[in-house]
Order: C-alpha cells, then sequence, then structure tokens
C-alpha cells in the first residue's frame, strides 16, 4: 500500500487562482462520472452563479429536483 497526498482546494478558492479579478465565471461544465449534481450543488452552495451549467445526472430523480430548486433560488429576481 502506498500513501499519497493529494492537495485540495474550495470552489471558491480554485476560482479565485484561476479567474482574473472582477471576472465571473460564466460557463459550467460538469463530466464527473456520476458525481455531477453533487458537484454542481457544492458550486451554488458556494455563492457561485454560473450563467450557463451544463452537467448530466443519471438517474434524473430527487438531485436534479433539488439542483433546480436551488437555481430557482439563487437567481430570483436575476435580470436573465
Amino acid at each position: 500500500m502506498e500513501i499519497t497526498t493529494v492537495n485540495c482546494l474550495t470552489w471558491e478558492d480554485l476560482l479565485k487562482s484561476q479567474l482574473a479579478e472582477g471576472a465571473h465565471l460564466n460557463l459550467l461544465v460538469v463530466d464527473a462520472e456520476g458525481y455531477d449534481g453533487e458537484i454542481v450543488m457544492q458550486v451554488l452552495g458556494a455563492g457561485m452563479r454560473p450563467e450557463i451549467i451544463f452537467f448530466e445526472d443519471h438517474p434524473l430523480g430527487q438531485k436534479m429536483v433539488s439542483i433546480g430548486r436551488e437555481l430557482e433560488r439563487r437567481t430570483a429576481g436575476a435580470k436573465l
């Protein structure tokens, strides 16, 4: 058995390190072999509001409903 150390970042820290100051995340594409919905919820939970989110969620069920509700809540009153 081999131990490997992996550095982890929050979504906020990742974007701060990759986006120019004042820049906005326009597009989020997630393809994470079954974890797409979880990642989208983490991004939304971190307060990020990408203009477009593309992901798969199999099977379409309660997770999709939760994401839809979260998107509605975060975009209430926003000009789209």
